[in-house]
């Protein structure tokens, strides 16, 4: 059984410097000042070093950049067409912790015979410290939360105790094939994969991409789509094909999402 590691007292001040329609996507720079305390349970694992040293307060001063490029039927439940996305995050101008992150996600779908439609799409992730070992507030979650992964609820490194203290790179993949049943319902049939892993301070980045390409996660599943206005909720029925023993896996999942 899981842990919950802490409570996140956050406050952060978002400036929009630009934003912008082009014809090649939409551009948006933004300065973030926060300053974040990580709370740790008492009873999560005391003899964590890295658990102890994310218990501090910190102060993050950042510029970020984020570009999206959309060509899609519909954002919600796309058929055909392309996007790519991007977010990149630099830390250190004032503040007290200093790092480069950055993520990129790309999907791609297709009309098919007999009405059906598929898709790809792939995700990863990389965060880069200068100078000192990362906080928690600034890793990356591989399951529920920011990158979503049928089939789990976590996946990643832990302490001795099963707590889950998120990476500093990430990637996930998934196919899908979906059946539309009625216009307000379809049925789709997927494939996930991914891994999440920490990068140890000092450590090469050759290390770090042979640990990416190991312990790999499998699920395959299927599942029911309602499309909204505003989004799409999924329920999902999943078979984890490979796993680790710390991961919490998850045979049935409800989820809500802005987009697919």
């Amino acid at each position: 059984m899981s842990r919950k590691i802490f409570g996140h007292h956050h406050h952060p001040e978002d400036f929009i410097l630009a934003s912008a329609f082009t014809t090649i996507g939409h551009h948006t720079i933004a300065y973030e000042y926060a300053h974040r305390l990580l709370k740790i349970n008492p009873d999560v694992d005391p003899n964590s070093l890295d658990l102890q040293l994310s218990r501090r307060a910190s102060l993050k001063s950042s510029l970020r950049y984020d570009f999206n490029y959309e060509r899609l039927d519909n954002p919600i439940t796309p058929t055909k067409g392309y996007s790519f996305h991007s977010l990149n995050e630099l830390a250190g101008f004032g503040g007290d912790v200093s790092f480069f992150k950055t993520t990129f996600g790309a999907q791609y779908h297709l009309p098919l015979p007999l009405g059906l439609f598929g898709g790809v799409d792939a995700k990863l992730g990389h965060l880069e410290t200068f100078g000192r070992d990362s906080l928690q507030n600034d890793r990356f979650f591989l399951g529920t939360g920011f990158a979503p992964f049928r089939g789990f609820d976590k996946v990643g490194p832990t302490t001795g105790q099963k707590t889950f203290i998120g990476g500093e790179s990430f990637w996930t993949a998934r196919a899908h094939l979906g059946v539309p049943l009625r216009p307000e319902v379809q049925f789709h049939f997927f494939s996930s994969l991914g891994n999440l892993v920490r990068r140890l301070p000092g450590e090469r980045f050759i290390k770090s991409a042979e640990k990416l390409g190991s312990d790999i996660r499998i699920v395959l599943g299927g599942g029911f789509v309602f499309p909204l206005p505003i989004g799409r909720i999924e329920l999902n029925f999943n078979y984890p094909l490979l796993s680790r023993k710390t991961d919490v896996t998850s045979w049935f999942q409800i989820s809500f999402s802005t987009h697919f």
